[in-house]
C-alpha cells in the first residue's frame, strides 16, 4: 500500500495483507492439497467425470479413465521415477529418491512380485527420473541422477545401464556402461523429468522451476543432450573423453513451472510431462521439429489423485500410461491410450 493514502472502508492494512497473502499462497495450497489427499478420498476420485477424465481436446492425444493396481512394495522408498521393462514384458522399473541408496526395482505393477537390483559403483545423490530403450536388439536403462533442489550443483550425471533379462540370477549387481556428466547453457536446474528417444539417439530433460525454498524462477525449459554410440558396432554407449562437463542448451520454454516427470511414446511422436496436478502431451506431426511441437498449446490431460506423484511411463507396446508417487502405501495406476 502507497504510504499516505489510506484504506478502503473495511479494509485495514492487516485485513489487506492477508489477502494478498492468501492470494499468493492460493496455487501452492492447492498444490499441497493435491499432495497430502488420503487414500479414502482417491478411491472417490478413482474414475473423473465424463470429459475430465484423462481426455484432451477432440483430436489431441487421449487417455481412458484410471485403473488403480497394486500397492507399490513398500520397500521402494519414494518412487521418483518409473519406466517399462524391455525384457520382461508387463513389469515396470523405478527407483527411490536422493538417498535411497543406488537400487532399481522391477516389479509386476499388477500382481505386486518385485526384484530389487544394485547398480554397481555409484552413488544415489538424487535420483529423480528413469527411462527404458531398446538400440539395436540390446534394452537399455537411463538413470538420472539430476535432482538438484537448492541449484547448486556444478554438474549432474546421467548413468546408461544394459537391462538384465527376465530372470536374472538373485542379489547380482547391474554395471554403468557409461556416465555421462553435463551442465545447463541457462544455469544449474533442477530436473525430476527425463526421456530417451526411441532407439537412444538423445535424451530430454525438463526443469522443474520451484526451488526447495518455494522459490519459482520462471517457466520450465526443455533440453536435450545426445546420447554417443560406438562406431564400430553402434551398440556401446561412450562415456564423455573429457573431465568438462557437456553442456545443454534450452530448446523449449513450457507453460508450467513443475513438471515431476516424462516419457516419450514408443512411437516416438507423443511428449507425455506430468506435474502434481496434471498431464500435458505434446503431439508433432510426421518429422515436425520437437522445438515446434513443444511451442505449440499441449493437450492438458486430467490424472488420479496421487499424494506427490512424480512418476509416469508408457507401456512397452504404448497402449497404456503407467503412474506411481513418491509416498508410501500408494497404488500404481495406469490409464489406455485411446
Amino acid at each position: 500500500m502507497t504510504r499516505g493514502k489510506t484504506a478502503p472502508r473495511g479494509l485495514g492494512r492487516p485485513l489487506h495483507a492477508s489477502l494478498l497473502l492468501a492470494v499468493a499462497a492460493a496455487p501452492m495450497a492447492l498444490a499441497l492439497a493435491w499432495w497430502t489427499v488420503p487414500r479414502s478420498s482417491q478411491a472417490e476420485a478413482a474414475t473423473p467425470p465424463s470429459g475430465a477424465g484423462g481426455s484432451g481436446s477432440a483430436e489431441g492425444f487421449r487417455l481412458g479413465p484410471p485403473q488403480k493396481l497394486a500397492d507399490l512394495d513398500a520397500r521402494v522408498r519414494e518412487s521418483s521415477g518409473l519406466a517399462a521393462s524391455r525384457t520382461r514384458p508387463g513389469w515396470l522399473w523405478t527407483h527411490g529418491d536422493g538417498g535411497g541408496g543406488p537400487f532399481l526395482t522391477r516389479f509386476d505393477p499388477v500382481q505386486g512380485e518385485s526384484e530389487t537390483f544394485r547398480v554397481a559403483f555409484v552413488h544415489n545423490r538424487d535420483w529423480e527420473d528413469l527411462a527404458s530403450f531398446k538400440r539395436a536388439g540390446r534394452s537399455w536403462l537411463l538413470v538420472a541422477d539430476t535432482g538438484d533442489n537448492h541449484r547448486t550443483r556444478p554438474h549432474v550425471t546421467l548413468h546408461l545401464v544394459p537391462e538384465p533379462n527376465s530372470d536374472p540370477p538373485r542379489g547380482k549387481s547391474l554395471p554403468v556402461a557409461a556416465s555421462l556428466r553435463f551442465t545447463y547453457a541457462d544455469g544449474p536446474r533442477d530436473c525430476e523429468a527425463v526421456a530417451v528417444e526411441p532407439g537412444g539417439a538423445a535424451v530430454w530433460l525438463a526443469s522443474k522451476e520451484i526451488d526447495a525454498t518455494g522459490r519459482v524462477h520462471g517457466k520450465a525449459g526443455v533440453y536435450r543432450l545426445p546420447l554417443r554410440w560406438s562406431e564400430q558396432d553402434k551398440t556401446e554407449p561412450l562415456a564423455d573423453d573429457t573431465d568438462t562437463p557437456r553442456v545443454v542448451e534450452r530448446l523449449a520454454t513450457l507453460d508450467t513451472v513443475m513438471p515431476t516427470g516424462m516419457d516419450l511414446h514408443p512411437d516416438g511422436q507423443t511428449m507425455l510431462l506430468v506435474t502434481y496436478m496434471e498431464g500435458l502431451a505434446f503431439t508433432r506431426v510426421a518429422d515436425q521439429p520437437w522445438d515446434a511441437a513443444l511451442a505449440a498449446a499441449p493437450t492438458r490431460l486430467a490424472l488420479p489423485p496421487r499424494r506427490q506423484g512424480e512418476a509416469v511411463c508408457f507401456s512397452a507396446d504404448g497402449d497404456a500410461v503407467f503412474l506411481t508417487s513418491e509416498k508410501p502405501g500408494e497404488p500404481v495406476w495406469r490409464l489406455s491410450v485411446e
